[in-house]
């Protein structure tokens, strides 16, 4: 899907439809304008090296945990007031499929979910890997 074509989703189905799109993306297509400034200033003012200890010390002593993401793609899920939107952070590495659905499943129990990982060029914290879950209340 190219840029031109892109609109933002108005059901869960499609929230679907775009994942791979989510993946290689520019911010811009993912959070409203004043989201994305915040987020801008934040890792413009917050050395990278404090912002990979804060995840590390949320990661605590686990291998892996999930958390709210403190900066959703709030573009993307305007119109979808049931999702909420979490990242997956590994300590170890990339995670499977079936790893990251044990991961979800642990967290939140059967629920309705889907992910997206960003490409490695596109990741704001590529030093540590995580996918982008996205948790869908409404069923």
């Amino acid at each position: 899907m190219n840029s031109k074509k892109y609109k933002t989703p108005n059901s869960w189905k499609e929230l679907i439809l775009l994942l791979d799109y989510l993946s290689y993306c520019p911010p811009k297509f993912l959070r409203l304008s004043e989201d994305e400034n915040f987020y801008s200033l934040f890792r413009e003012l917050v050395p990278k090296k404090v912002s990979l200890e804060i995840v590390n010390r949320l990661i605590g002593n686990n291998d892996r945990v999930i958390l709210k993401n403190n900066f959703p793609y709030s573009k993307v899920l305007k119109r979808l007031k049931n999702v909420e939107h979490y990242c997956l952070w590994s300590k170890k590495g990339k995670l499977n499929n079936n790893q990251i659905k044990k991961e979800v499943e642990r967290k939140f129990g059967k629920c309705n979910w889907c992910y997206s990982e960003r490409k490695l060029n596109k990741k704001s914290v590529p030093e540590i890997w995580h996918c982008h879950i996205f948790i869908n209340h409404e069923f």
